[in-house]
């Protein structure tokens, strides 16, 4: 009885401890099924956050307007204000400040104020399609940024699948993550667009043409003018240079200056409008003027050496007219000079040294055959041909023993009689080089132009009989010297300025 109450007590026993062992056993799959599902869920979290490559990662509105601000402050580029055509034009003060969002190829504006120029920077940043937003190019870091993003208009790329790269992949995108600089603001400015404005010269009243209108340019080149090239460039607006017209003389002035516009207006004066625009600083165009007046009193150029030489000879330097866009000039001036290969002080040491001999002096005048060189027999150096020289031969021998290059002349213009041909030399220079025309020896004299040393070419009168043209050199002391070296019959001389036939203008060939 005993044993079998013992038995089933411990048969109790043993239910109770299993019961309580299976309810340990539950709890603890529970609690393990918990965690592992937090464990999951923190995962998907991780996995699921949007990752930003470093060229959609933002700079801070705070520290893009900053930035903004240096760019307005920080770099000076003078920019003029363009004035209305109603009022009246002057120099304006220096302004500080530059709109760096200028597009390309437009012109350049001024900030109205420094107070405005955060304001009006920010508004100039232009908003940036959601297409746009995620198109990335790290190809050339050194491009300018074209377009800058709104805030908050990112969205996320492509979940990263490896939640562990995540903190390096956003360390390399703060590392190359840009902030604009002076350096990337200057690449972003804008180009000045510039146009080029013609020179042309009339060889008949000695005046220069300036314009930005090729059809003007080809109509005076129709007419007989001479196109010398660019002169210099222009921008499409700015400062503007007034251009005016005398209809007595029919030249031409052009001025920055209102008052002077207004003055020559009052005197009888065209206003034409504006001839070009230009900034108020770059390459300088010198303004030059001949105090013994005339057609083409006035004269502009960027060359320095043709300003020079102009003052040399008596003109007057009036300063800065205006400025030009940089750019490499044109060799709008050819020297006869330089024609041959030479130099004035060439062509005059030549001439000098046999001032007082007669190596061309009393050589025979011998006329033009169809063999140049018997026409170019100097006293001091005969050929076969024994000495003699025509007009024109003496010119040639000085020009080929100073170390010039006659072909220069027959590769252009080459009939009968070759170099010793006074109407070779016409047509070759005139197409080439330099040269003024005058209607008597006086004007020529007064001009102030002519030097020792220049060619001479007189253009025959065709109305008379037995006409002719006739070449020597200038050999004034001075400019209105009364003076020239040629050859004429009997034999070669120096004399007052004058030709043995009737002739109608004197061509000016200037050594340089």
């Amino acid at each position: 009885m005993d044993f079998r109450m013992q038995k089933k007590g411990n048969k109790k026993y043993l239910l109770i401890v299993g019961g309580l062992l299976f309810s340990a056993v539950l709890y603890t799959q529970e609690n393990e099924t918990v965690f592992a599902s937090e464990v999951v869920s923190e995962a998907t979290v991780i996995e699921n956050s949007p990752v930003y490559p470093s060229a959609e990662m933002e700079t801070p509105s705070s520290v893009a307007e900053n930035n903004q601000e240096t760019d307005t402050k920080g770099e000076e580029i003078i920019t003029p204000e363009v004035p209305a055509e109603n009022v009246e034009p002057s120099t304006p003060p220096l302004n500080e400040g530059e709109n760096d969002s200028t597009e390309a190829g437009a012109p350049i504006e001024e900030n109205q104020s420094n107070q405005n120029s955060q304001e009006e920077n920010q508004e100039k940043v232009p908003a940036v399609n959601e297409e746009q937003t995620n198109q990335v190019d790290t190809t050339n870091n050194n491009q300018p940024v074209e377009k800058a993003p709104e805030a908050n208009r990112q969205e996320p790329v492509k979940p990263v699948q490896t939640p562990v790269k995540v903190p390096q992949q956003m360390k390399a995108a703060a590392q190359t993550t840009e902030v604009p600089t002076k350096a990337r603001a200057a690449e972003q400015r804008a180009v000045v667009q510039d146009v080029p404005v013609y020179r042309i010269y009339n060889p008949n009243s000695g005046e220069h043409f300036y314009t930005m209108n090729g059809y003007e340019r080809d109509m005076l080149k129709g007419v007989g003018w001479r196109y010398e090239g660019i002169g210099w460039r222009s921008i499409l607006s700015g400062l503007e240079v007034y251009r005016l017209y005398n209809p007595n003389s029919g030249e031409h002035f052009y001025t920055m200056n209102g008052n002077e516009r207004n003055m020559l207006k009052g005197i009888g004066w065209r206003y034409e409008g504006i001839g070009w625009h230009t900034l108020d600083s770059g390459m300088p165009v010198y303004r030059v003027y001949n105090p013994n007046g005339g057609v083409g009193a006035h004269h502009y150029t960027v060359n320095g050496n043709e300003r020079d030489n102009l003052r040399n000879q008596g003109w007057r330097y009036e300063g800065i007219g205006w400025y030009s866009t940089p750019f490499q000039p044109e060799s709008v001036i050819q020297w006869a000079s330089g024609f041959f290969g030479l130099t004035r002080d060439q062509i005059v040491s030549e001439l000098a040294k046999h001032e007082n001999d007669r190596y061309y002096l009393y050589t025979p005048f011998k006329g033009l055959t169809g063999n140049a060189s018997t026409s170019m027999s100097p006293n001091g150096d005969p050929n076969g041909n024994g000495p003699g020289m025509n007009c024109t031969g003496f010119i040639a021998s000085v020009i080929k023993r100073a170390g010039g290059n006659l072909a220069a002349i027959t590769n252009v213009a080459n009939a009968w009689g070759g170099v010793a041909n006074g109407y070779n030399w016409r047509d070759a220079l005139t197409k080439n080089v330099q040269y003024e025309t005058f209607t008597s020896v006086g004007s020529l004299l007064q001009s102030g132009l002519a030097k020792k040393g220049d060619i001479l070419y007189f253009e025959p009168d065709y109305s008379k009989p037995n006409y002719d043209c006739h070449l020597g050199f200038f050999w004034g002391n001075t400019p209105n010297h009364d003076r020239i070296w040629h050859s004429t019959f009997p034999h070669n001389n120096m004399s007052n300025i004058k030709s043995m036939t009737p002739w109608t203008k004197i061509y000016l060939f200037r050594q340089g």
